[in-house]
């Protein structure tokens, strides 16, 4: 498990909106539907802004903390779940990372933010004429 005195230092760093123990929040993004696999962590990390991911990541190179990954935890094989391993990671979820979709109509394409939703990302399109 990851100590307090990192999950403290990254509430101070990060503000307590992006960091989530409470086990009853954690559990569904330690559960791929199917429930074949199962992660195990006492974190998980939601920021809402490259600049605050920023400093997440450059905290845990510093203090060599392992980084997992998790976009909309649809995958089938746990490579989104943490602690598959038995070693202690930091689950690091992209789901408030969803402001953004920037649509160019001229090259029929899209830049959104890691955590935006594909129903987002099509809706916006429809708007613009695109698919």
């Amino acid at each position: 498990m990851i100590s307090d005195r990192h999950i403290d230092a990254l509430r101070g760093l990060m503000g307590s909106d992006a960091v989530v123990t409470d086990q009853e929040q954690l559990t569904p993004h330690l559960r791929e539907w199917r429930d074949k696999y199962i992660g195990v962590t006492n974190i998980m990390i939601a920021p809402s802004s490259t600049n605050d991911t920023s400093k997440f990541v450059s905290y845990c190179n510093e203090n060599r903390l392992a980084i997992v990954p998790q976009g909309g935890n649809t995958g089938l094989v746990g490579g989104g779940l943490p602690g598959l391993g038995g070693k202690p990671e930091i689950l690091f979820s992209t789901k408030r990372l969803n402001r953004s979709i920037k649509v160019d109509v001229e090259d029929s394409s899209v830049i959104v933010d890691a955590g935006v939703t594909v129903l987002d990302i099509q809706s916006t399109a429809k708007e613009h004429g695109l698919m």
